[in-house]
């Protein structure tokens, strides 16, 4: 048990290392979270935050975009400096994902593995289907309600 709450404790303080920082107000074009590690510097948090919480474990780290429950649709900016998270557009307008009745959003926390890029040239033999440009897709499916930009252990 005692190893167990120490893996546990381990995991809090990796994913602790990092704070965010909001720029613009939430719901419009100029809403940037740009992130910081443990010393205050700014960090990217496509390129900065590592791919591994655990390696022993295979134990991922998860950089949350949309929280369940909430509707925003947000994604790293990665054509930006310091790829900070910000509300995606489409046809000029702010996206939001679809409500699930009788639920708001998503019914999972929602966001990107860093260190990763699915590559828009390169066809997967399973799915016939493209990368999208932008790092791997993660739904993290346990109780919790995350936070815009905490980084979350997954598996």
């Amino acid at each position: 048990m005692s190893l167990r709450l120490g893996a546990v404790q381990l995991l809090c303080r990796k994913m602790s290392t990092f704070s965010t920082v909001q720029r613009g107000a939430e719901a419009t074009e100029s809403f940037r979270l740009f992130f910081r590690n443990g010393n205050g510097a700014a960090i990217s948090p496509f390129h900065d935050i590592p791919l591994l919480n655990d390696p022993d474990k295979h134990v991922f780290n998860m950089v949350c975009e949309v929280p369940r429950f909430s509707n925003a649709k947000m994604e790293m900016a990665t054509k930006e400096p310091l790829n900070p998270i910000k509300q995606d557009i489409k046809k000029g307008k702010l996206r939001y994902v679809a409500n699930v009745f009788p639920y708001h959003g998503y019914l999972w926390n929602y966001g990107a593995i860093p260190q990763t890029w699915e590559d828009p040239g390169h066809k997967d033999a399973r799915n016939e289907c493209n990368g999208d440009n932008d790092p791997i897709d993660v739904c993290e499916i346990g109780h919790r309600i995350g936070k815009r930009g905490d980084v979350i252990a997954v598996k």
